[in-house]
Formats: structure tokens, C-alpha cells, sequence
């Protein structure tokens, strides 16, 4: 899934790439792990955009912990995709 970057960054775990606001992280070909992710949600560096899927059950893990992260939703990187959802739609 890709994401919005909403303030610019110098991602030190990408070899000090630039991604500028607006621009879609990661780039591509890149992989970035689910902690990675919800690290920069919650560190409002950027956003996920699931506003087109609704089944939650089709989204990934990291996207998951993304959104959840987003809403301010307390879960923890070792949660199962379920526990995530459930968590989600409490």
C-alpha cells in the first residue's frame, strides 16, 4: 500500500531519501517493515489512504496497524490481522 507523506522527510532507513510533502512513500520497489510504518503514522510524517477499500479484512498488516495508529487505535505490531480488526471496529 502506498502513503501520502504529509510533512517532508529525510528517511534515514531508506539511505537518506527525500521525500517531499505530498509525495507517495515508500517508493517503489521498496519495502518497509509494519513497525516502519506505523512510526511515521504516528509520527504524522505520513497518512494512509484507505479511503477506497471498506473491507478491512482486505488490507495488510502494516496497513492495518497503519490505520489503527491513524485513528489512535492502541495495537501492538504483534497483534494478528483479527485482533487488529476487532480492535478497529470496537
Amino acid at each position: 500500500m502506498a502513503y501520502k507523506v504529509t510533512q517532508a522527510i529525510r528517511d534515514l532507513q531508506d539511505n537518506n531519501h527525500y521525500y517531499a510533502t505530498g509525495d507517495i512513500y515508500p517508493r517503489k520497489n521498496l519495502k518497509v517493515d509494519d513497525e516502519r510504518v506505523a512510526e511515521l503514522v504516528k509520527g504524522g510524517y505520513i497518512v494512509a489512504d484507505v479511503e477506497e477499500q471498506t473491507d478491512l479484512s482486505k488490507l495488510k498488516k502494516d496497513e492495518l496497524v497503519a490505520l489503527a495508529v491513524e485513528k489512535g487505535v492502541d495495537v501492538d505490531t504483534k497483534d494478528t490481522k483479527a485482533e487488529i480488526i476487532e480492535k478497529l471496529e470496537a
